[in-house]
């Protein structure tokens, strides 16, 4: 807001102030006024109603007449005087033409004088009597006070009291707006036409602080001019920057959206060289003593290639490459259309046009080694900057991070999906195989007396056997399609029939199969161990792991090495056993067990 339109509105507020205030004298006085005309007329009322009451009694009607005339003269707030005898016709009047007249009820009680004339009601009813003889009379004087007199006076004084207040006022208005426009409006103005046109001198004003802020402003314009280049020259750096801040975040982004390592390192090989101000970019990651090649940016001369080694890392290798591998801190170099060509790095530059080069580590963690080098070429021969070196290095080691998840993530799986013994599927793994296909044939071996084997020779033994075993059963399929073999917990595996819908066939290769395992004599440090198996089989259903299941448990009570599951069997097992436990419940809670004893 301009600091006219601000005096001017506070020279608005103080008018409607002062209005106010005004208003408020207005109405005080008034009603004093009002108060006194109301006493006024009270007491000279009430006289002249004495003196008509005395001339009624006497009989001089024409004494009352001079009463009435009189009146009005000597009391200029009554208009009009009359008497009415009988209270209803006007007998004598100041007004003849009221003589005569019937008294309407539009006159007022005058006892109510003093509340009725704020109402501007004018006429007024005073009731009396007087005697003639002994006969008692009611009468009536009516009064009409005048109105342009009373009221307009109050008027003229309304009006004097508007005209005194709002001439204050405006006098007062404008003395006050020429004191702010000499002392607040013309210094300001001045203040902002020298700031407006970046002056280097100021003025005096009467009041210190105008002159104080001026020449402070003055100042300030000459240390900006000087400090409008080096902002103009951040700025530039500042943009630039940012683009590269949007590169880094768009490549987190891909550290999010990635599926794997290869597929990282290709787009974030990519977006990184579509920077303005780089060329290419290449992600190797250590292999042994070198660093190969995984992925790299477009490559219009080919000398780029997957597997490709950029260095050696051996104990004394000198490269930028080798140094931000060994060293873990990035390696910058400048000029390179100056140096010789020495290091595999370097041949991309020959055709490139490339001026800098800059080595990362990808470090996953920190104080750890790291796992590859980000190789990146810029187009300026005078190196990176600062703040970019730290950005490139941080962007490095999130994609180490990244390249390090992965790794944790395939090793976590595998871990998970593995037996830690035999490497092979695990229970987890078969699992997840059902979830996806259920419509397969499943076979639990179980291998007998595995207990006695632990027992006797060591579970160093019994560990080396489940291997060997483990290796032998992969032998035995390897020759047959749509076989899988799982190691489940403890001493047992399990084959899945995926494709063989034949049950027959099935149980026919696992009949050879506990033949040629009783045949086979397996040698763990030196002793010779045979072994024996019992297989459980069920056909596919969703349920098809629990079926197998039972049907172990059924070949071992039944000490068959081969059972196929069979719902009405089990189900009737299940039912017998429910039976004899409500039987033997019943027989405990009646008392009727009776022990017997046999001594050894």
């Amino acid at each position: 807001m301009r600091i006219y339109k601000f005096v001017l509105i506070w020279i608005v507020v103080f008018g409607l102030i002062a209005t106010v205030l005004a208003t408020g004298f207005y109405l005080v006085e008034r009603n004093l006024l009002l108060h006194t005309l109301a006493d006024s007329l009270n007491r000279s009322l009430y006289r002249l109603e004495i003196d008509i009451a005395h001339g009624l009694e006497s009989g001089r009607l024409n004494e009352v007449q001079q009463l009435l005339d009189e009146t009005p003269a000597i009391n200029k707030t009554i208009a009009v005087v009359s008497v009415s005898i009988d209270g209803h016709v006007i007998d004598v009047s100041s007004s003849r033409s009221l003589k005569g007249k019937v008294v309407g009820e539009q006159y007022h009680s005058i006892s109510s004088l003093d509340k009725n004339i704020f109402k501007n009601y004018a006429k007024y009813r005073s009731d009396f009597y007087f005697f003639e003889g002994t006969h008692k009379h009611d009468a009536a004087l009516l009064a009409h006070i005048d109105e342009e007199y009373v009221f307009g006076r109050l008027n003229q004084v309304a009006t004097y009291y508007a005209v005194l207040i709002f001439f204050v006022i405006g006098f007062g208005s404008v003395v006050a707006f020429l004191l702010m426009r000499r002392l607040l409006i013309l210094p300001l103005d001045n203040v902002i036409k020298h700031a407006r046109d970046a002056s280097t001198v100021g003025d005096a004003y009467l009041i210190s602080e105008f002159s104080e802020l001026d020449n402070t402003l003055c100042d300030s314009f000459d240390r900006l001019r000087h400090q409008q280049e080096g902002l103009q020259s951040a700025l530039n750096d500042a943009l630039y920057l940012d683009r590269i801040l949007r590169t880094v975040a768009d490549i987190n982004q891909l550290l999010i959206s990635s599926q794997n390592i290869d597929e990282l390192l290709t787009l974030s090989s990519a977006r990184l060289a579509e920077h303005t101000g780089y060329k290419l970019c290449w992600i190797g990651l250590a292999d042994e003593d070198c660093i190969k090649v995984k992925a790299f940016s477009s490559d219009a001369k080919g000398d780029l290639a997957i597997g490709m080694i950029m260095a050696r890392l051996t104990e004394h290798a000198d490269d930028a490459v080798s140094r931000a591998f060994l060293q873990g801190t990035p390696t910058v170099i400048d000029h390179l259309e100056t140096r010789a060509i020495t290091d595999p790095w370097q041949l991309v530059t020959v055709y490139g046009k490339c001026g800098s080069f800059i080595a990362l580590p990808l470090i996953p963690r920190i104080h750890e080694q790291p796992v590859g080098v980000l190789g990146l070429y810029t187009q300026n021969s005078n190196g990176f900057a600062h703040k970019e070196i730290e950005m490139l290095e941080e962007l490095a080691g999130d994609i180490g991070f990244a390249i390090r998840a992965f790794t944790q993530r395939k090793q976590l799986e595998y871990h998970l999906t593995r037996d830690s013994l035999t490497e092979l599927p695990n229970r987890t793994s078969l699992v997840d195989q059902l979830a996806i296909n259920s419509s397969v044939t499943l076979a639990i071996i179980n291998i007998d007396r595995f207990s006695d084997i632990n027992d006797v020779y060591g579970s160093h033994v019994g560990d080396c056997l489940l291997v060997n075993y483990g290796r032998w059963l992969l032998h035995q399929i390897e020759a047959h399609d749509g076989i899988s073999l799982y190691k489940m917990s403890g001493d047992e595996y399990v084959l899945s029939f995926t494709g063989w819908n034949n049950l027959d066939a099935c149980c026919e290769f696992l009949e050879n199969l506990i033949l040629l395992s009783a045949k086979e004599s397996f040698v763990v440090n030196d002793i010779e161990v045979l072994l024996t198996i019992t297989i459980g089989v069920a056909e596919a259903s969703e349920r098809v792991l629990a079926h197998a299941s039972s049907a172990i448990k059924q070949a071992k009570l039944m000490h068959q090495r081969l059972q196929v599951y069979s719902n009405a069997s089990t189900i009737k097992d299940q039912e017998s056993n429910i039976s004899w436990y409500k039987r033997i419940k019943a027989a405990i809670d009646d008392s009727r067990i009776v022990p017997y004893f046999q001594p050894i």
